[in-house]
């Protein structure tokens, strides 16, 4: 029985150590390892059965479902106000590899990436 317990009471100690040092950061930290979620999707099903256990198939899997229950294209493009003024313009805009590093350098590594391997807001 009390090897039942030592899990449980391993965790409550650490709590209260995170408790009493009083550290908002020591507590944030705390409760977003235990808000995270690292096990990824389980094995998926498409339509015809068929199993999706690669992250591209699982996807393709979530993709097909969630553009066919979500969206309804009747092809109409919508009309929207203009937001910058109209003697805006681009007229160049130069990427090098220097400057993408960069950017990509400071992005979060914890965020969920798209089938590219970026992440969302790429």
């Amino acid at each position: 029985m009390q090897y039942k317990q030592a899990p449980h009471s391993f965790e409550i100690s650490k709590e209260k150590q995170v408790i009493e040092s009083n550290n908002l950061g020591s507590f944030c930290k705390h409760i977003n390892k235990r808000l995270s979620c690292c096990s990824g999707i389980g094995v998926l099903h498409d339509e015809n059965v068929e199993v999706a256990i690669s992250d591209r198939d699982k996807a393709s899997v979530l993709n097909n479902y969630f553009s066919s229950v979500c969206t309804n294209d009747d092809g109409v493009l919508q009309e929207f106000d203009r937001v910058a003024p109209a003697n805006t313009e681009f007229n160049d805009v130069v990427f090098n590899p220097t400057n993408v590093k960069g950017v990509l350098r400071k992005l979060k590594n914890k965020v969920s990436c798209e089938l590219d391997g970026l992440p969302h807001p790429v």
